[in-house]
């Protein structure tokens, strides 16, 4: 069983905003033999940090886990020593080699906690991030920007170059593997779903219905929920270990250049799923499977 700290911007149900975090969250509470929850690091990216920690604590509330704690993160242009980088420093020295974190908005945080302990990024058994670019990455023809790793790129930079066993989940590789047809999840949610499942179809519907008015496609992605996956079922992926030159003028892009060994300054993991034609019925068959406790 992995014990794991997700960080996230979970911003599911606010106006025009994404509800892909959540998703991720459902995914890994719906698999209490493999997952451990020790917390849930309230980031920003998506909406403020404040917001993603009333969304996070509604959600656990909803499903019965609130013994799972919220930790405030830093907001944007705060100091990044928050009270999340403090339980990420203090997890990770109580059980060094045993703590897995999940990057799903800003690493601010886990910068902060490299700030407040310098062996923090050492003692973590492995981090798996959902951002970055190798490629431009189009929707509909339209470049859309990179945002969890290069909104705040200083930090980004320091924890890529300084950290070991990391793993992301870019948005270019997992483009089509993320994309969820509106038909299709409400059929297995709702038509074929369970109670839990249509719950969640009920919080998270409304991005599909922005999409269609937005883009005219009826749809849309589920990022955070693959790199969530590959926490949990990472033999669902291909790894991929590149050495990469990480610069702060490419974080600014969140771009993530391949380099020669010789001039790289990291060695990342860059994952692709095996099978993207199968892939969304796991995470279907996750999300009914998911549990309300109490």
């Amino acid at each position: 069983m992995r014990s794991v700290i997700v960080l996230c911007d979970n911003t599911m149900g606010l106006p025009d905003k994404p509800m892909d975090d959540a998703l991720a969250l459902y995914y890994l509470l719906s698999k209490p033999e493999a997952i451990r929850i020790l917390g849930v690091c309230a980031t920003y990216g998506n909406g403020t940090a404040e917001e993603s920690a009333a969304v996070n604590r509604s959600l656990l509330r909803e499903l019965g886990r609130g013994e799972i704690p919220v930790l405030m993160g830093a907001e944007q242009g705060e100091r990044a020593e928050s009270e999340a980088a403090e339980f990420i420093a203090a997890a990770a020295q109580d059980a060094p080699g045993q703590i897995s974190c999940l990057s799903l908005g800003a690493v601010t945080d886990l910068y902060g906690a490299l700030l407040l302990r310098s062996e923090t990024l050492g003692d973590l058994r492995e981090i798996v991030f959902m951002g970055g670019i190798t490629a431009p990455l189009l929707f509909h023809a339209q470049p859309l920007h990179e945002l969890n790793l290069s909104i705040d790129h200083a930090s980004a930079c320091a924890v890529l170059t300084g950290g070991h066993d990391l793993s992301v989940i870019t948005g270019n590789r997992c483009l089509d593997t993320a994309y969820l047809p509106g038909e299709e999840f409400f059929r297995n949610m709702v038509e074929e779903g369970t109670d839990a499942s249509r719950l969640i179809a009920a919080h998270c519907g409304y991005r599909f219905q922005d999409k269609r008015e937005r883009y005219g496609a009826f749809g849309s992605y589920c990022w955070d929920a693959v790199a969530a996956a590959y926490l949990a079922e990472p033999e669902l992926f291909r790894d991929d270990p590149i050495s990469c030159r990480i610069t702060l003028r490419d974080m600014e892009d969140g771009y993530v250049h391949p380099a020669d060994p010789a001039e790289s300054n990291c060695v990342l993991n860059i994952p692709a799923v095996r099978d993207p034609s199968s892939f969304p019925a796991v995470l279907y068959r996750a999300w009914r499977s998911l549990k309300v406790m109490g």
